[in-house]
């Protein structure tokens, strides 16, 4: 059946949850009123008005075509609702109980007003209707949540090519998942995009397990750089610089970090967030992109 123009529950001046009986009574008053042979009406527009009625009290008087009409119905305005239908269309169409189980929205359950519309409410009830299949979904990578904060000042290190880089300070202006490359800008520099592993963050650790100078342990440092697989470290109110192994400079928790020299490969290059530092085990907590929790030990994650 070709989906009508005009709206057969409009015609009837019913809604569209209405029952056989209040068709019955609609369509009775409405025909009496417009039937041609009792009508005031000097002209036609009562016939074709009477016609209108009709044809709307048979298809909704009949169950099976009725069933047809709201199927079309629903689905037409959904269509139509990228073209900018009214909002209370759309809400009227959502409000809806369902009635017969072809609707198109058969599986949603709630109920809204205009006043409440809260579309991620609305697709989490349209998606979980009772005993229907429920599709899995993997958890979106947490990408951002591991990336280091934009406005972070690094170093950059380990330019095989670029050398006049090692060394040279900049400041993070955001992370480009499709190359995986860090945008920083530099002073009096344009903005450039680097490798994760080209660049160390500019934060404070802790020394630790140190044996050949264990006054050292426990002391605050700050890490100006990376070199040959150590960082370079400064000491509070001090000019010296040290270098220390991962392994030995405490990350704190909340510090985003690359993961390193994991025995499951997939894992290495990763980033993640230490959530938990274990002193004693020499371990890192971290949560990963992928929403994984996994320990490792200092020396495997790096600023």
């Amino acid at each position: 059946m070709t989906p009508p123009q005009e709206d057969h529950y409009q015609v009837l001046g019913v809604d569209c949850n209405a029952s056989d009986s209040d068709l019955t009574k609609a369509y009775k008053k409405l025909a009496l009123k417009y039937h041609p042979d009792k009508s005031d009406q000097q002209d036609n527009s009562s016939g074709e008005t009477f016609k209108r009625i009709t044809e709307a009290y048979n298809v909704l008087h009949d169950p099976e075509q009725r069933k047809c009409y709201d199927d079309q119905r629903d689905a037409r305005a959904f269509h139509q609702g990228s073209k900018g239908f009214e909002l209370h269309e759309f809400c009227d169409l959502m409000t809806r109980q369902p009635r017969k189980e072809s609707h198109a929205f058969r599986h949603c359950t709630t109920k809204w007003s205009c006043e409440d519309l809260n579309l991620e409410k609305i697709y989490r009830a349209v998606n979980s209707g009772d005993g229907q299949p429920k599709r899995h979904k993997p958890g979106p990578l947490r990408t951002k949540h591991c990336t280091v904060p934009d406005n972070t000042a690094v170093v950059l290190h380990s330019f095989q090519k670029s050398l006049h880089h090692n060394g040279c300070e900049a400041r993070v202006r955001g992370f480009d998942e499709r190359t995986g490359r860090y945008n920083l800008v530099m002073e009096g520099c344009c903005s450039f995009a680097v490798k994760p592993e080209n660049m160390a963050q500019k934060c404070s650790a802790r020394i630790h397990g140190l044996s050949l100078h264990p006054q050292l342990n426990g002391k605050e440092v700050q890490i100006m750089g990376f070199e040959a697989g150590r960082y370079l470290v400064m000491l509070p109110n001090s000019d010296a610089v040290l270098t220390l192994k991962p392994g030995n400079a405490i990350l704190r928790a909340g510090t985003c970090v690359r993961l390193q020299g994991l025995s499951p490969l997939d894992l290495n290059g990763k980033m993640a967030l230490i959530c938990e530092v274990d002193l004693d085990a020499g371990r890192y907590s971290v949560e990963c992109a992928d929403g994984r929790q996994i320990r490792v030990r200092c020396e495997n994650a790096l600023c």
